[in-house]
């Protein structure tokens, strides 16, 4: 009888400190409308010119976007390199003043985000206990509380991906392949799950896919023809050999390659060689053989969870632009792997992954961009995402029976 009560007082506790959290993260939602307005300011502007039936082609030349950013959202300095779609969805938000569009932005988004987190917690059939304690530390995450600062999409995002990704273990084939495309629209973390699901064979998955981004792309023709298209089709390709790929405030593979590769007296002075020649190949045969290895597995020996976590994982890996708030993508990524352990799963694994989450989940202090000497503690985010991609490759007899296809 003791020991049922001390168990509830501590579940309790967790319930409390959880909610603690959650009141925190609406108070920055809520503060930061009135602060630097950050990636939201190039949201904003751009939903703007689109009300106001300007080219939206025109806001991938980075001299025409400033002038409108100094026009619409001073003091930002930004470039703008997201899908044309974002600018419809930012669009209902541009007719309220930037303070109050923010404010909203950040508190729909962040609702939406503690709505689909706590739901699934709680559909996972966890012990009592077990829920707030795996809730804590992604309320605890200092990627969520960096996005509400600047108002970026990814609250919005990992929400999807949350419900993207039971959908997929569930089958809901419709809903799924819905929400892979209103992810592809937003940025191009889902892009490796296209080649995934041909691989094994979700024809129903691919043709709702298919319907919605058809569907979408017809009738965005008129507002934005093929050009913006095409603009984001350069940037990706390019982004690998662009200068700033070499700063180290981008988490990702093509920064640390760029870094390694490049010698350049802002960025990366003291680089081991300059050899900028290679880093786009460098960069290309990366994508194949990971891509290639995760695809031979998922053939060979599929597991429904590793295989979709490892292609979300490695668009995470090689996005152009992987700042610290990109790293929101990684909770749904990461929960979802714990939820698929075994009960018996070594202690250690356990371990490892929460050691995984917490390189990614710390505020890191940023290392200057010339460290080059010991690279891991530039890229500590990257480290953290490396070693749960290896964790969930390797651990298959961890997981449960039914994640598998």
């Amino acid at each position: 009888m003791q020991k049922f009560k001390d168990t509830s007082f501590v579940c309790l506790a967790f319930w409390v400190f959880c909610m603690a959290l959650s009141f925190r993260a609406g108070r920055i939602a809520y503060l930061a409308g009135s602060w630097d307005h950050g990636g939201f300011a190039t949201y904003y502007t751009a939903g703007k010119l689109l009300l106001e039936g300007r080219d939206p082609a025109l806001n991938f030349d980075p001299i025409y976007f400033q002038n409108q950013l100094d026009r619409i959202a001073p003091p930002t300095r930004d470039i703008w390199i997201n899908p044309p779609a974002l600018n419809v969805f930012l669009a209902p938000f541009c007719w309220l003043p930037l303070q109050t569009a923010k404010t909203i932005w950040n508190l729909s988004g962040l609702a939406l985000y503690l709505g689909v987190l706590f739901g699934w917690a709680r559909s996972q059939g966890l012990k009592k206990i077990s829920t707030p304690a795996l809730l804590i530390p992604m309320l605890w995450f200092y990627p969520l509380y960096l996005n509400l600062d600047v108002g970026q999409v990814y609250v919005w995002m990992a929400a999807l991906l949350f419900l993207t990704t039971w959908a997929y273990l569930h089958k809901k084939n419709a809903l799924c392949g819905i929400g892979l495309s209103l992810l592809l629209m937003t940025k191009i973390i889902g892009l490796f799950a296209i080649p995934l699901l041909i691989v094994q064979k979700r024809w129903a998955v691919l043709k709702a896919f298919g319907i919605t981004s058809l569907a979408i792309g017809l009738l965005s023709l008129p507002l934005f023809g093929w050009e913006s298209w095409l603009e984001v089709g350069k940037i990706l390709f390019g982004a690998g050999q662009m200068e700033s790929s070499g700063a180290i405030a981008y988490q990702n593979l093509p920064a640390l390659i760029h870094h390694v590769l490049v010698r350049d007296p802002f960025w990366s002075p003291h680089a081991w060689f300059h050899h900028p020649h290679l880093v786009r190949p460098i960069n290309l045969i990366v994508v194949t053989l990971l891509l290639g290895v995760i695809l031979l597995s998922a053939y060979r020996k599929p597991f429904a969870v590793r295989d979709w976590l490892l292609v979300f994982s490695l668009g995470l890996l090689l996005s152009p632009y992987s700042l610290d708030y990109h790293y929101l993508l990684f909770v749904p990524i990461w929960a979802n792997l714990w939820s698929a352990l075994k009960a018996d799963t070594p202690t250690t694994i356990r371990i490892l992954l929460i050691g995984c989450l917490a390189m990614i989940a710390w505020p890191w202090p940023k290392q200057p961009l010339d460290y080059a000497g010991f690279l891991p503690l530039a890229y500590p985010h990257l480290i953290g995402l490396l070693g749960f991609m290896a964790i969930c490759a390797f651990q298959k007899s961890s997981l449960k029976p039914d994640a598998a296809i």
